[in-house]
């Protein structure tokens, strides 16, 4: 038959050990704990995301109407990574760019701009097509919109994006 030994968590009850055993068993006791903690704390926390700025704006053609559907993307041209914000084009034409989280903005500095539309019609009566003016499929592309924007390091960054109604 075995017998079970109780087991002693204490280090060591010993006192001829002196001020080492003191040290270890408060190490234990109060420092580990505290180290366990901030361990578990730092798990799972990688690199930050680069600072944003808000960027609010609208979409506007040269006539001052404005594009009712689609949306916005800035693909930023500063530093070596290409990081891009978006936003959605509300019926009044305004926009709210997010990079990271809804709203955020975007990384400052200079970006190129693209404004995509995505109309489709085929199959709906005309009460149904609302979507206000169609913008030039030359804006959906980096390398022919020629829209840039500058976002800086501040609390707003209002945006007036125009557009030419007669581009191809």
């Amino acid at each position: 038959m075995s017998h079970a030994m109780p087991i002693d968590f204490q280090l060591n009850n010993d006192r001829t050990t002196g001020l080492s055993s003191h040290l270890d068993s408060d190490w234990l006791r109060n420092g580990l704990p505290v180290l366990l903690l901030c361990g578990s704390l730092l798990v799972g926390c990688g690199p930050r995301n680069p600072a944003t700025f808000p960027v609010q704006g609208r979409v506007e053609f040269e006539d001052g109407s404005v594009a009712e559907i689609g949306s916005v993307e800035f693909r930023s041209m500063t530093g070596n990574e290409r990081m891009t914000a978006r936003g959605k084009i509300e019926k009044d034409g305004s926009f709210t760019l997010s990079t990271f989280e809804l709203g955020d903005g975007a990384l400052p500095g200079d970006h190129q701009v693209i404004v995509q539309q995505m109309v489709i019609s085929e199959g709906l009566n005309a009460a149904h097509h609302q979507h206000g003016r169609r913008v030039p499929a030359k804006y959906s592309d980096y390398g022919r919109s020629e829209l840039n924007a500058q976002v800086k390091e501040q609390k707003s960054n209002p945006i007036v994006i125009k557009l030419d109604s007669k581009a191809k």
